[in-house]
C-alpha cells in the first residue's frame, strides 16, 4: 500500500478540482455516497443512524452521508458541531441541504443497534482535540454502536502520528483512503478502521 501524507491528500483534491475540473462539491458528494453505501451494505434501514459532523470538508461528507441514508429509508439524526455553517462553502451547502429534511440533535442518545457516522475530523487535523470535540469523542467511546468514519482515526494527527486526543474505539470500524506515514497502523487495532 502506498502511503499518502496530509499534504499529498490536499494536492490530490486540488488537482482534481484544477486540472480535471471536479468541483469540491462533487468530491464531497462522492465521499458521502461512499460512506452511505458502506453503511447500507452492512446494516438494514431498521438501524437508526446518527451522523456527527464537524466544521471542515469531513463534516460536509457526513452531511451528505446522512442525507443519502435518509433517502434510502434510514432514520437519521445529525449532530453538528456548529449551529450555522458558511453557505458559500461546500460544507455549508451540504449542511443547508441536510437541514431541509433531517432532524438535528444537540447530544448523542443511548439507543441500541444504532450506527454512528463519525465526520468530525479529516486529514487536516493538526492540533490537540479539546472542548466539545474531545467530549464527543470520549462520549462515543462509551457508546455501544457500529461506527463508520470517512477518513483518519480521531485523535491521531495523520502525518506526525502523534496523539492529540484519546482515540475512540469503534465496534465495527471502516475507513477510506491510504494509511498515513509515521503513524502507519497503531499497535492497538481497535483504534484503526479497515
Amino acid at each position: 500500500m502506498r502511503y499518502v501524507t496530509r499534504e499529498e491528500v490536499r494536492e490530490i483534491d486540488r488537482l482534481a478540482a484544477e486540472m480535471y475540473g471536479v468541483p469540491v462539491d462533487t468530491l464531497m458528494e462522492n465521499a458521502g455516497r461512499a460512506v452511505a453505501e458502506a453503511v447500507a451494505e452492512r446494516t438494514s434501514p431498521s438501524c437508526p443512524v446518527v451522523a456527527v459532523c464537524g466544521w471542515g470538508n469531513n463534516g460536509g461528507d457526513g452531511f451528505v452521508a446522512a442525507r443519502l441514508l435518509a433517502e434510502r429509508g434510514y432514520e437519521v439524526e445529525v449532530l453538528a458541531l456548529g449551529r450555522k455553517y458558511d453557505p458559500s462553502t461546500p460544507t455549508g451547502r451540504n449542511w443547508a441541504r441536510a437541514r431541509e429534511s433531517l432532524p438535528f440533535v444537540d447530544s448523542l442518545k443511548r439507543r441500541p443497534m444504532a450506527v454512528l457516522v463519525d465526520a468530525i475530523f479529516g486529514t487536516g487535523l493538526a492540533r490537540p482535540v479539546e472542548g466539545r470535540e474531545r467530549g464527543l469523542i470520549e462520549e462515543m467511546n462509551a457508546l455501544d454502536r457500529r461506527w463508520w468514519r470517512s477518513t483518519s482515526r480521531q485523535g491521531w494527527t495523520p502525518t506526525r502520528g502523534s496523539r492529540s486526543a484519546r482515540p475512540w474505539r469503534p465496534r465495527s470500524p471502516s475507513r477510506w483512503g491510504s494509511r498515513r506515514p509515521a503513524s502507519g497502523r497503531p499497535r492497538r487495532a481497535d483504534t484503526w478502521g479497515r
